[in-house]
């Protein structure tokens, strides 16, 4: 019997893509890139590197309406979240120079209450909800109207009363 550890049917080329090796061998079908035997991966340890821990998964999302990244989403996650140009920033928008580059505005998700909190950040930048400018934590609705520097975004839930990441049946399997 061949052990789960031999068999890789899924690598990841040096340039990120993943890919069927069983189909493609040591060539990636994407950009060309070749493996060679020391970047192999076994399957665990793809397994493991995909696998995200419960404060990653998604919670909400801002969509950009207007603006440079008009049609962008924004992933948010359980806790906080801040929003600036900034590498460091968990919400990364680039393009808009009134944006602050570090903590223009910060959304926290708590997992607990399944609710969301936008605070206006430490930076000298305003962030408007619904056309109102903020000065203290505003709790987030669906759809609500959220300005920061001349970029324009919904705030979307996805946790909320019909579904949770709680411990449920599915997360046992």
């Amino acid at each position: 019997m061949v052990s789960r550890a031999k068999l890789r049917p899924i690598e990841l080329c040096p340039n990120g893509h993943h890919y069927n090796a069983t189909q493609y061998g040591d060539t990636c079908p994407v950009c060309g890139a070749k493996l060679d035997e020391d970047s192999r991966k076994t399957q665990e340890e793809l397994e493991k590197e995909l696998t995200l821990e419960s404060e990653e998964w998604v919670c909400a999302w801002l969509v950009c309406i207007s603006g440079l990244n008009k049609g962008r989403s924004y992933v948010i996650r359980s806790g906080k979240n801040p929003i600036g140009r900034d590498i460091s920033m968990s919400i990364r928008v680039l393009g808009d120079p009134n944006i602050e580059p570090k903590n223009h505005g910060i959304i926290i998700y708590e997992s607990k209450k399944m609710e969301a909190t936008l605070l206006p950040g430490d930076s000298k930048g305003l962030v408007y909800v619904e056309g109102d400018v903020i000065f203290k934590p505003t709790t987030l609705t669906s759809f609500d109207e959220i300005q920061i520097g001349d970029s324009v975004f919904r705030y979307v839930a996805f946790c909320g009363e019909r579904f949770s990441w709680g411990k449920s049946s599915e997360d046992e399997e």
